[in-house]
């Protein structure tokens, strides 16, 4: 499988110095930056080979009762949850490991971890058999007693990240936005963010919309059914205002990419992979990160 060597290839050892990443983060991040007001805004299309994939090496970590991908190459203070594909069932979620994203979706975990440090599942706590593949799968189930979200946030705060985000992409996304609105939003709050991509939100989530207190960015393609991108519309609408909450910034974003479709990473016509996703959800959690320092700048400014 092809995600699969691509898995095994981010084992590779790296060599450079901790001092060498930083700096070439640095380096990176302000022609990021430059980038996404060139780029990003303007919706043009970034397309790049498969060839100038840099992969970045994981490690396998337990949370739980479950293993995850950890890339902490970049010596991030935020650190970003990956939540993929999965089965929907009648009262419960079934988040899928990595193996089964797409090649395309792995290296926009990999653009991610470039500036982020990143959990992505590698093996969850429920074995269950797709018949169709004639395999066994090792998802992770939500909701549950043992809720894996809250695991890792708690993870999270004893490696002292200062900043925690899931992205949701498909169900992965339905699980991030129940967990941070209908089950736990006290414990999501900004400048933390929750991400949505791509998804049909669920009506009494929609409903409770205004619960949400972490920050929020929805993205979608503009060749998607129109029901897609109406269910974020709406959500993004029922959530609460942008501004000063429980002193914190609470930002919100909703985007709708042009050429693409459920994968918002992947141009719909040719199958390319596509950047513009990267550099908003960058852009996104960059602004939530500063804009709550916009009263020390004001007082500063006040001097």
């Amino acid at each position: 499988m092809l995600v699969a060597a691509a898995v095994a290839l981010r084992r590779r050892g790296r060599t450079k110095s901790r001092h060498a990443v930083l700096g070439r983060r640095g380096i990176v991040t302000g022609l990021l930056m430059l980038l996404v007001l060139l780029t990003a805004l303007a919706y043009s299309p970034m397309v790049q080979p498969a060839e100038a994939l840099t992969l970045i090496q994981p490690q396998s970590i337990t949370i739980g009762d479950a293993a995850w991908y950890y890339w902490n190459a970049a010596e991030s203070d935020t650190c970003l949850i990956w939540l993929g594909g999965g089965i929907v069932g009648q009262s419960s979620f079934m988040v899928n490991p990595l193996e089964y994203e797409s090649y395309n979706t792995v290296r926009f975990i990999q653009d991610l971890a470039e500036y982020y440090d990143v959990l992505a599942l590698e093996k969850g706590s429920r074995r269950t058999v797709d018949t169709t593949l004639n395999k066994t799968v090792y998802g992770e189930p939500y909701p549950s007693p043992d809720n894996f979200i809250e695991k890792i946030r708690l993870w999270a705060n004893e490696q002292g990240y200062a900043y925690l985000y899931i992205v949701g992409y498909s169900v992965g996304a339905m699980v991030a936005a129940q967990e941070l609105i209908l089950a736990n939003p006290n414990e999501w709050t900004s400048p933390n963010g929750l991400i949505i991509i791509t998804t049909k939100i669920a009506q009494g989530t929609l409903s409770r919309a205004g619960s949400l207190r972490a920050s929020l960015l929805l993205l979608y393609g503009d060749k998607i059914a129109p029901e897609f991108t109406a269910s974020g519309e709406r959500f993004y609408q029922n959530a609460p205002e942008e501004g000063w909450r429980d002193g914190y910034w609470y930002h919100k974003e909703y985007h709708v990419i042009p050429d693409v479709e459920h994968e918002v990473w992947t141009v719909r016509d040719s199958g390319e992979y596509d950047s513009r996703a990267t550099l908003l959800t960058v852009r996104f959690i960059e602004r939530s990160k500063s804009l709550q320092f916009e009263r020390v700048r004001a007082n500063l400014m006040e001097v």
